[in-house]
């Protein structure tokens, strides 16, 4: 099975969604890899998600996506990931392929970056400085949408406008704190794409 990545810049999140929509046709029986990097900041609420628990600060706009969790924050410098799987019975269910892509995911902070980072809860990857990167997912016709998402250059301070992923006293990490070379989404997602294709 072949594979392709690709990397959206200053798109919205539906902009997005829509992108791994058409990459399902556009690749048939492929598998690819959509990174983007959000225009400006926007919190995506889960299907049980309720605004007026999640969202701290009123003035975050905010979209309802249908995947499960809670808010989760996207924001400039920070990339997302968004996969183009099938899956099918012969395979592992999405919450056992989404651990296989974020164990992947740590190596690669390791070796690329030498940040060591740890999964927890299947929900995302933790280091010592905090939630570094998350998961959420929804599966149509055995298709799944949306994603990833990894915190590299984006403002960390403004995960204080939500409740993240549910936790209000939550601390983030992001990969510009651990290293003194400038990063941002597309150099980061040139770097890992190609490795995490195969995850």
């Amino acid at each position: 099975m072949s594979t392709q990545a690709k990397f959206l810049a200053d798109c919205t999140y539906q902009e997005a969604l829509d992108a791994q929509s058409q990459a399902y046709s556009d690749l048939g029986s492929e598998s690819g890899l959509i990174g983007f990097e959000v225009s400006k900041p926007v919190v995506t609420l889960g299907l049980s998600a309720k605004p007026e628990i999640e969202i701290v600060d009123s003035s975050i706009d905010w979209i309802r996506v249908d995947r499960g969790g809670k808010a989760t924050l996207h924001s400039p410098g920070q990339l997302v990931l968004f996969p183009v799987w099938r899956l099918s019975s012969q395979e592992l269910g999405v919450r056992e392929r989404a651990c296989q892509f974020l164990k992947a995911l740590s190596g690669v902070l390791e070796s690329s970056y030498g940040v060591q980072s740890r999964l927890e809860d299947g929900s995302g990857l933790f280091t010592t400085g905090g939630k570094m990167a998350f998961s959420g997912f929804r599966v149509r016709d055995k298709k799944v949408y949306h994603g990833f998402a990894l915190n590299v250059s984006n403002d960390l301070s403004q995960f204080a406008g939500i409740r993240s992923c549910g936790a209000g006293d939550r601390q983030h990490d992001g990969l510009q704190k651990h290293t003194d070379k400038p990063l941002d989404p597309a150099i980061v997602f040139s770097e890992i794409s190609q490795q995490l294709l195969f995850a």
